[in-house]
């Protein structure tokens, strides 16, 4: 039978202090996952696990996973980034997955700058060239999708599309596509690729296992499990309807007598049997019988 263990004042400390001496991650989240217990017992002794770690010695914004941002802090991670070159323009710092991604997002804050120009200028730097846009060499832009491979960003078309478009541009006017680009910076394009690249007899091939997989295949169905799919059919059929009239695609539920297969039932599926012949059976009722044969001797 599990017991509970029955804390202190004292033992809290105590824990606190060898989880710390132990390595483990004192924040409010991390230790919620594995010592609930001190979590609950901190708010019950000391009203809040943040006033425990404070009185077992140990500073609490600094223990904390997501720091506090302040004036002071934003100022210095931006005047580092301009001595190491990086790029200041708003749209690439707010997309960055790092400190400077989150400085950014607590400059625009109303309590800090409210935006990232006024965090900018007191920086001592001026927001208007901060602002221009960068331009790239084909060393540049071959060191960064080599960095951002590196440290497992992704370098697919479409995320430096979304995530640096002047990138991408330059990229492809260097290179002449980005997946040469890709192949500058030593990283292989099939690797990271998502895009499938359809071919009328892909595009078949899957219309098939999807048919298989769900039993009938339309456009509702596409579009929520496979919309790249729907796209890649356009590009080789007039219509959606015409590619499924042509490849004898089944686009509604079968069914027999109004009730869907059975899961397991191999496909193709049967056509819809058609109801066994019942020989209709003489009335052997005598009124009617007779009626009959007054009728036809009248």
């Amino acid at each position: 039978m599990k017991t509970h263990r029955k804390w202190s004042s004292t033992d809290i400390l105590k824990a606190i202090r060898q989880l710390h001496r132990q390595g483990y991650d004192l924040s409010y989240n991390a230790l919620a996952r594995t010592h609930q217990s001190i979590i609950s017992a901190s708010a019950y002794y000391f009203g809040s696990y943040r006033k425990a770690v404070a009185q077992a010695g140990f500073d609490y914004q600094e223990i904390r996973r997501k720091p506090k941002w302040s004036e002071q802090k934003i100022v210095a991670v931006i005047r580092k980034l301009r001595r190491e070159g990086e790029d200041l323009n708003w749209r690439s710092v707010i997309l960055r997955r790092d400190e400077v991604g989150r400085a950014a997002s607590a400059a625009v804050k109303p309590h800090l700058f409210g935006s990232w120009n006024e965090a900018v200028e007191a920086a001592g730097l001026n927001p208007r060239r901060v602002s221009r846009y960068r331009r790239w060499t084909s060393d540049e832009v071959a060191a960064v999708l080599r960095q951002r491979h590196e440290r497992k960003l992704p370098v697919n078309a479409l995320a430096i599309q979304r995530e640096l478009p002047g990138l991408y541009t330059a990229a492809v006017r260097h290179f002449g596509s980005y997946d040469d680009a890709l192949r500058d910076a030593d990283i292989d394009p099939a690797t990271i690729r998502q895009r499938r690249i359809w071919s009328i007899k892909q595009v078949t091939r899957y219309l098939r296992a999807f048919e298989r997989t769900h039993g009938y295949v339309n456009r509702s169905l596409l579009r929520i499990h496979d919309p790249g799919l729907l796209r890649a059919i356009k590009l080789y059929y007039p219509t959606i309807a015409d590619a499924f009239a042509r490849l004898r695609i089944r686009t509604a539920p079968p069914t027999r007598q109004g009730r869907l297969f059975a899961d397991d039932t191999p496909y193709p599926f049967p056509g819809r049997p058609r109801p066994a012949k019942t020989r209709r059976k003489k009335s052997k009722s005598p009124s009617r019988n007779g009626d009959r044969t007054l009728f036809a001797m009248a």
